[in-house]
């Protein structure tokens, strides 16, 4: 029996709790039908002159001791020992035994008294152990009555008296399952309804953190996009107008052209994390002198520094041997890292960077005496859209992504990085760490990407009257390029449709194609397939060159495919366009 008792404790502490508050809840009921049942029967015993008061009396007082103290012990913690439980079980089981042993000397109504009473017996049994239980003790106590009644000399017929016992235990029994049964099925849909409203509460709570995520975010980019815009319109406006001497207009292209640049690199920074949360972002990998291209950033920024009068302290060990990694994307992090550190440092203040090897890694380290970084916000510092706070958006700008594309493009490198801060206005510290290459002595390719310093065309060798068709849209970029290409010595054709640029492609084959990819009607595509069919009747291949937005590494690869010879992303730089323009004129001529 003890066995069996401890195999069926099936219920978690979690039910058990909630089963003794349904039980405690329950108490006063039982009590009252308890009492009410017992007293009428009482009273029916002595109307009928079963039993004298006196007996019918000590019955109920007995009968009322015995459940209440079991009652009583039911409020017990079903999770603390079992001696309570134990207790109350074996006031429940006398009772039912001394009810029945009443019966034997009292008559048919202490047997009708036995059967109620099995009934509570049996619901504080169930309460205190479980309906599993509460079957084997009520079986262990009923079946020797069953036994022995035939044996018995009470004027009650044995058979009787055992139809008695099965009906009244098959009722307490069935209550007993009864109770099981809606207090599981009570039990689970309050389970199930509390963590429905759990759920809508999180989701609540996550939409409305989304919701705030977004309209900051919206708001400190209109802010990035609008501030350089008005700095540009204000000075096209007094240009176009020539409200400026010598100096100012000096001055103001300097502060369009730097405008201009920094709406690049927030382009490309929503494009890397767009990139980045599509899985997309891949790297063009090659073997890359780390001190190169460290050095490189160190001279773009440069000029930034010394306007802040900020001291840059510069460490690179120039025996470390290549890193595996993609050029452009190295510098990028290198320059998130030290323009971060330039622009978060006062007047006056010093940035230091190294580059060091160690036994498997390349590590670079900025530090910088800055505004430094609170505790509470340094294990957040490389998430999306994060600054300190909107205080720091407005004075410093920035949408807060600099640092956690460096993490993406560290972690797509196989390498790791840190940040360290003592506390707010104490300065930080940037750690990144990349696995050498050791099997290679020197890189393959140049390790400073074109295009990252700024280039003017002073300096480039002319067009030599190179034929150059131009095909965009958009005048503002069909214009700009002419102007361009025709500064440089070549003879431009512009042409604002593929219908256009072919009817000139016929009258006069070009040497060069510039063109557009996304264009309403005809796109650029259609251009080329168009102009590779032409030239198969014809049989000289022009070489072809795109200069587009759509400027992600499939686009590149689709135009490349497509029959363009070279794919430049827009916002391009002027010597960017010159320098492919010669490039494949010459490869055009040499062939």
């Amino acid at each position: 029996m003890v066995a069996a008792i401890r195999d069926s404790a099936d219920w978690s502490t979690e039910q058990a709790a909630a089963q003794r508050q349904l039980m405690v809840r329950r108490l006063p009921l039982f009590a009252v039908c308890w009492l009410a049942t017992t007293v009428l029967w009482n009273l029916i015993l002595i109307v009928e002159g079963l039993v004298t008061p006196m007996i019918a009396t000590l019955g109920l007082l007995v009968q009322s001791s015995i459940l209440g103290a079991a009652f009583t012990l039911c409020r017990a913690d079903p999770a603390a020992p079992r001696v309570p439980r134990v207790v109350a079980t074996a006031c429940g089981l006398l009772g039912v035994s001394w009810t029945a042993l009443f019966a034997a000397v009292g008559g048919d109504g202490d047997m009708l008294a036995f059967i109620h009473l099995m009934l509570y017996v049996s619901s504080s049994l169930f309460f205190v152990w479980g309906w599993r239980p509460a079957l084997v003790l009520l079986a262990g106590t009923v079946a020797p009555w069953l036994l022995v009644a035939p044996f018995l000399t009470f004027y009650v017929p044995s058979i009787e008296l055992g139809t008695a016992i099965v009906i009244g235990s098959a009722l307490a029994l069935a209550a007993a399952e009864g109770y099981a049964r809606s207090f599981r099925a009570i039990f689970l849909h309050r389970r199930a309804l509390q963590a429905s409203r759990d759920a809508a509460e999180s989701a609540r709570a996550e939409a409305e953190a989304a919701t705030r995520a977004k309209d900051q975010f919206l708001a400190t980019l209109s802010h990035e996009l609008r501030s350089p815009l008005n700095a540009v319109l204000s000075w096209t406006h007094m240009l176009r107008r020539g409200l400026l001497d010598e100096r100012h207009v000096r001055r103001a292209l300097e502060s369009i052209e730097r405008n201009a640049k920094s709406q690049i690199r927030l382009i490309e920074d929503l494009l890397d994390i767009s990139r980045i949360a599509a899985g997309k972002l891949s790297l063009q990998e090659a073997n890359v002198d780390l001190a190169s291209v460290v050095a490189s950033v160190v001279e773009l920024l440069r000029g930034v520094a010394e306007a802040k009068q900020i001291v840059l302290d510069v460490r690179l060990d120039q025996g470390v041997v290549p890193v595996r990694g993609d050029p452009t994307r190295l510098h990028q992090v290198v320059e998130n890292l030290l323009s971060n550190a330039v622009k978060f440092t006062p007047e006056g203040g010093a940035v230091g960077v190294e580059m060091k090897c160690t036994d498997a890694h390349a590590e670079v380290v900025v530090r910088d005496t800055g505004i430094g970084i609170p505790p509470d916000v340094l294990s957040r510092i490389f998430d999306r859209f994060h600054q300190a706070d909107n205080s720091t958006t407005r004075r410093y700008g920035g949408l807060g992504l600099g640092l956690a594309i460096a993490r993406e493009l560290v972690h797509q490198h196989g390498g790791s990085i840190e940040a360290e801060s003592p506390g707010e206005n104490l300065g930080s510290t940037f750690r990144v760490k990349l696995p050498l290459d050791g099997t290679v002595a020197r890189p393959e390719t140049n390790a400073v990407p074109a295009g990252w310093v700024p280039r003017g065309l002073e300096g480039l060798a002319t067009l030599g009257r190179v034929r150059v068709l131009v095909v965009d849209d958009e005048s503002d970029a069909r214009d700009s390029i002419t102007a361009v290409l025709a500064h440089c010595g070549a003879e431009v054709t512009p042409a604002a449709s593929v219908q256009e640029a072919m009817t000139t492609f016929e009258v006069s084959p070009p040497d060069v194609l510039v063109a557009d990819l996304a264009m309403p009607g005809e796109d650029g595509y259609e251009l080329i397939r168009q102009v590779r069919m032409f030239e198969r009747a014809g049989g000289r291949r022009m070489p072809a060159i795109a200069v587009t937005a759509l400027a992600s590494a499939e686009d590149r690869r689709r135009a490349l495919a497509a029959g363009f010879d070279v794919h430049l992303a827009k916002p391009t730089e002027p010597s960017d366009i010159v320098a492919a323009v010669a490039r494949v004129a010459r490869g055009a001529l040499a062939g």
